[in-house]
C-alpha cells in the first residue's frame, strides 16, 4: 500500500450543532493503481484530501504513507514524505503557465503521477 487510512473520524461543531463529516473511514490505495474519490457536493471529498495532506486538524484515526505513520506530521513534513496537493484555485501565479505552476512543487520528485516524466526532468549528476 502506498497510502492507508484507518478509522478516520472528523466532525465540525459550532455553538448549537455537531456534524459528522467523516465517520470511521478506512481506505487503502495501492501503488501503481489509479484511485478516484467521487461524491456529491458537500460529501467530504475536499475535507478528506485536507486530512491526507495535513491541512485539516481535529480528526482521529491513522494516516499511513508507505508503511510510515504520518498522522502527527505537519503539512510541510508530509510534502517531503511524498504527499502533494493542488488547490482548486486556477491561477497560483498568474504570470506562469500551467506547466510552470506545476513544476514549482518539488522539482526532482515525480512520485506516482502518471506521465510525470513529461513535467519533471532529473538534474544531471556528476
Amino acid at each position: 500500500m502506498i497510502l492507508e487510512l484507518k478509522n478516520i473520524h472528523l466532525s465540525f461543531t459550532d455553538t448549537k450543532d455537531s456534524m459528522q463529516v467523516i465517520d470511521g473511514l478506512d481506505l487503502k490505495v495501492k501503488r501503481h493503481q489509479v484511485t478516484a474519490l467521487i461524491g456529491g457536493n458537500g460529501s467530504g471529498k475536499t475535507t478528506l484530501l485536507n486530512v491526507i495532506s495535513g491541512f485539516q486538524d481535529g480528526y482521529t484515526g491513522d494516516v499511513i504513507l508507505n508503511g510510515e505513520l504520518i498522522t502527527s506530521c505537519t503539512a510541510g513534513k508530509r510534502v517531503h514524505k511524498g504527499i502533494g496537493r493542488l488547490f482548486q484555485g486556477r491561477l497560483l501565479f498568474a504570470d506562469l503557465s500551467l506547466l510552470d505552476n506545476l513544476k514549482l512543487g518539488i522539482p526532482d520528485f515525480t512520485g506516482e503521477l502518471p506521465f510525470s516524466y513529461l513535467f519533471f526532468k532529473k538534474k544531471p549528476t556528476g
